[in-house]
């Protein structure tokens, strides 16, 4: 009987020893739910959603607006950092939410509704911990000149950085801090991309409403510029745009988009000025403004080009140079800095309008308000 009590005693010993440890195991990992029940899940599994609208207190407006933001095939790139204890891991890392017209099966049996979802499963919320969500525009579709009503994907995978020597874009996610790096981005017509992005952080445990939507307030990165030039002379009526040429643009950049208390952090340097050219010959009908980016290189047919920010003193020093025939004065020079706009900011996009009057050139510039819509990305 003495060594059936030993045998027990040390029986309850091993089993308190790995129930510790056990224990320790969980204070510490990241849980990670993967839908089954296990690890971090809710008592009843939860998918993530996502709430995704334009940011509303900015007069902003690009290329992406309510009308074609909810496209089917556009993509919305996610990265979730999941704090639990002192531990940090990546709960979701760098996957593309597609938004879709009709309901979908997806691999792990769920069936979805209209929306954006998850195409490879969804997500599921964890019982404890912090998640800090970065997200960011990763594909959408632009009307493709070629195709009357036909469109092509603009694939942030398929952008190249510069074009001088085809280095692909790269956007790396820094888990460190939940930041997104770009580096050497040399803007050309042929490397438009719309690149909008978001952050937002949870604690499911003192939040109000742990497993509601995840709101991301998505922002622009650069500013959109759009250029007319209007015959305004109704005695030339055969007057031609010839060439329209940017000089002294802020071409190539860096930015690193930092999570924020509220928002993002973004921090962008300039690297390289040089200009852009639109060498093609277009008639100017009297009173028809002729839009000048309009389907060139990737650029669609709202004719609005990217560019990456301008201080004051940085567009002060940027001009506009238009070569047109057939009129009194053949070559104009112009500063793209007025009274009205001194700067170009991220978010904001800027008309320009030419007006060719006799033997003068005057312009206009507008900032045209953002045109926004909330959607929801189902886990």
């Amino acid at each position: 009987m003495k060594g059936a009590t030993v045998n027990i005693s040390m029986m309850l010993t091993v089993l308190l020893a790995a129930a510790l440890a056990a224990g320790a195991c969980r204070k510490t990992d990241v849980e990670i739910n993967d839908g089954s029940g296990s690890g971090g899940s809710v008592s009843e599994d939860v998918p993530m959603t996502f709430s995704v609208s334009a940011d509303a207190h900015k007069p902003a407006k690009s290329v992406i607006t309510a009308g074609n933001f909810q496209t089917a095939g556009n993509t919305v790139r996610v990265y979730d950092r999941l704090t639990v204890g002192n531990r940090t891991d990546l709960y979701i890392n760098g996957r593309d939410a597609e938004y879709r017209n009709d309901p979908q099966i997806l691999p792990d049996g769920t069936v979805t509704s209209a929306g954006w979802h998850f195409m490879d499963g969804s997500r599921y919320w964890t019982r404890s911990g912090t998640h800090l969500f970065t997200a960011f525009l990763s594909g959408y579709h632009v009307a493709d000149k070629n195709k009357p009503g036909g469109s092509f994907f603009n694939d942030i995978d398929d952008i190249i950085a510069d074009p001088s020597d085809q280095s692909r874009l790269a956007v790396e996610y820094d888990d460190a801090d939940g930041s997104l790096n770009i580096e050497n981005w040399r803007i050309s017509t042929s490397n438009q991309f719309d690149f909008m992005y978001a952050t937002h952080t949870r604690n499911v445990e003192t939040a109000i409403s742990p497993y509601a939507p995840v709101p991301l307030k998505m922002e622009h990165l650069f500013a959109a510029v759009q250029f007319n030039i209007t015959n305004m002379v109704d005695y030339c009526p055969d007057s031609k745009a010839t060439l329209f040429i940017l000089n002294g643009l802020n071409l190539s950049g860096s930015a690193t988009v930092t999570p924020a208390a509220s928002g993002c952090d973004v921090n962008t340097e300039i690297n390289g000025k040089g200009q852009l050219t639109v060498n093609r010959t277009s008639a100017l009908a009297y009173n028809q403004p002729y839009n000048v980016f309009a389907n060139v290189g990737n650029i669609g047919d709202d004719g609005c080009l990217l560019i990456w920010p301008h201080s004051q003193s940085e567009l002060g020093a940027a001009s506009v140079e238009l070569h047109l025939s057939d009129s009194i004065e053949d070559h104009y020079v112009l500063s793209l800095a007025n009274e009205d706009v001194t700067r170009w900011d991220a978010g904001n996009r800027y008309i320009y309008n030419f007006y060719i009057q006799d033997n003068r050139i005057t312009f206009t510039v507008e900032v045209v308000g953002w045109i926004y819509d909330d959607v929801i990305i189902e886990g």
